[in-house]
């Protein structure tokens, strides 16, 4: 045989059932070109365990926040074992029941903590899988791995609003900041600041995913048009909010 040999193919883990934050950062440091989707099992015990709160010296509480603000996470587990990821990308997906949902807000007021706010909370109802069913039409999830399929292809890249989207922006901004300032509750305030940040966030999203399903590289101005759906979706889910959870609509009424 001639030619260069093949390179020996990178391992990757796919799965794990340790769900603590060293775990999930030693997989991130040895895939940092990867993300991770936890969805996790018993999601209640999950969040209301001492696995985010008391772990790692106390600090994993501190580090699941700074996680959702895209911040490094660095894990000193001596010289030679540290572990240190520089952009770390985790997502949390799963489900509670209300009582559940009820016993992890209780955890968050009497921690003082706005962990809450980091999820978007919605009330989905039950749904059969077509794929049980034998229903002739495309189940989400293949959509979904094709979608990130054609994400993987876009190198990464920063985006600007243009003028109008910046004007948009400043308006939406501003209607935030009073009942903001206004607010003496530090969890309800933690709540309408993650709303206003999050329809940025959704709006990014939105115009990856548009690109994606165009099969063409995002452009670095995102359109006022998709900012203001990730507007109209960041206020829905702050209503699904107050709806799964009708303790969180008496705070911000007062």
């Amino acid at each position: 045989m001639t030619g260069d040999p093949p390179e020996r193919p990178k391992r990757i883990k796919l799965y794990t059932y340790d769900r603590t934050i060293k775990a999930l950062g030693r997989i991130l440091s040895q895939q940092p070109e990867r993300g991770l989707l936890l969805d996790a099992d018993r999601m209640a015990q999950f969040l209301i365990g001492t696995s985010i709160w008391q772990c790692g010296r106390g600090m994993d509480h501190y580090r699941w926040l700074s996680l959702y603000d895209g911040d490094a996470l660095m894990l000193e587990r001596g010289a030679a074992n540290s572990i240190f990821v520089r952009h770390p990308s985790i997502s949390i997906v799963g489900g509670l029941r209300p009582y559940g949902l009820r016993d992890f807000w209780k955890k968050c007021v009497k921690k003082s903590s706005n962990l809450w706010s980091c999820f978007a909370w919605a009330e989905v109802p039950p749904m059969y899988d077509p794929d049980a069913e034998m229903v002739p039409w495309p189940h989400p999830r293949r959509l979904l791995t094709i979608t990130y399929y054609h994400l993987m292809k876009f190198p990464p890249m920063q985006h600007r609003l243009d003028e109008k989207g910046q004007k948009l922006w400043n308006e939406w901004k501003r209607g935030f900041d009073g009942p903001i300032l206004r607010q003496h509750f530090d969890l309800i305030r933690a709540i309408l600041i993650r709303t206003k940040e999050r329809a940025a966030r959704i709006a990014l999203v939105l115009h990856w995913l548009q690109a994606a399903c165009s099969k063409v590289s995002p452009s670095e101005v995102i359109p006022a048009d998709t900012l203001g759906h990730g507007m109209k979706l960041a206020l829905w889910l702050q209503q699904q909010s107050e709806s799964v959870l009708p303790e969180i609509r008496e705070f911000i009424r007062r």
